[in-house]
């Protein structure tokens, strides 16, 4: 299979990589240096679209950005599943980190201001290098992806990375009435 990347021009820290099998399209409105979003033609007449976003959280700026601000309205108002995989780089006992950070605190705020959900499970590293490892990378979810995300995982393989692969399954079965 072929892959497709997705993301902004020039330097970039964020993007998406996928086969070409699966129907994506780029949200320009929310592409930067540091996001990378798509919307997912699913085909599935119960989940027909989602929102896939890719972000990368300088650890000299702000959690709170107008561009991941926007999304989550954009996503909340047109009542679309939202997925975000993020590079926090920040600390928080919501999702497993034995302390809270000042940047933890700005994240949090996102996620209760926006009704969102934090996917990780365990306390298991997803970032490990040299300096240590810690649990920066985080999946979250909006209340319109309840019930979709099944198995959340950090993998054993990291494919040449620091960060850890993460994985999880899709439960978009149409339930019988």
């Amino acid at each position: 299979r072929n892959v497709r990347t997705y993301r902004a021009q020039g330097d970039i820290r964020a993007a998406i990589v996928a086969t070409d099998d699966v129907s994506l399209w780029p949200m320009a409105q929310f592409m930067s240096k540091d996001m990378a979003t798509v919307i997912w033609q699913t085909d599935n007449e119960v989940t027909p679209l989602i929102i896939l976003s890719s972000v990368y959280c300088d650890i000299n700026e702000t959690v709170n950005s107008k561009m991941l601000n926007d999304l989550c309205n954009y996503a909340s108002q047109k009542q679309i599943p939202l997925f975000i995989g993020a590079d926090s780089n920040s600390h928080s006992t919501l999702w497993g980190c034995p302390k809270t950070n000042p940047r933890g605190l700005q994240f949090e705020d996102l996620i209760y201001n926006y009704q969102l959900n934090v996917e990780n499970i365990g306390k298991k590293p997803t970032f490990v290098a040299g300096v240590g490892s810690s649990i920066i990378d985080i999946t979250i979810t909006n209340i319109h992806s309840t019930d979709l995300m099944k198995l959340w995982r950090v993998e054993k393989d990291n494919f040449g990375s620091d960060h850890q692969l993460i994985s999880f399954d899709l439960d978009m079965e149409i339930e019988e009435p």
